[in-house]
């Protein structure tokens, strides 16, 4: 496949998209339930993705879908060790604290 600075620009714009699209909708905590089950929320972020594999192709597709999902799991396992480290500074075994 030939990378020309169309798909090589675009695939960066919508990669970056998906990045302020899963920072904006996290932080605003903007959740909007899906009508027939409430417990299930709308996400955006793949919205880029997939418009990024229908104008551009299915590498384009895939190398957006990949920043995307290298973006939002690095955040997310920091996010994981910061709650993780929360609950073992206020947690005592015995007279012993875990983290101090």
């Amino acid at each position: 496949m030939k990378w020309n600075t169309t798909t090589l620009a675009g695939t960066a714009t919508l990669s970056a998209l998906v990045v302020i699209l899963d920072y904006a909708l996290k932080y605003s905590n903007l959740k909007i339930p899906f009508p027939l089950l409430p417990y299930l929320r709308f996400d955006f972020t793949g919205i880029p993705v997939i418009i990024s594999a229908l104008l551009f192709g299915l590498f384009p597709g895939i190398l957006t879908s990949a920043v995307a999902r290298a973006t939002t799991s690095r955040k997310h396992a920091a996010e994981c060790q910061r709650r993780a480290e929360k609950y073992l500074a206020r947690t005592r075994i015995g007279n012993v604290q875990l983290l101090s």
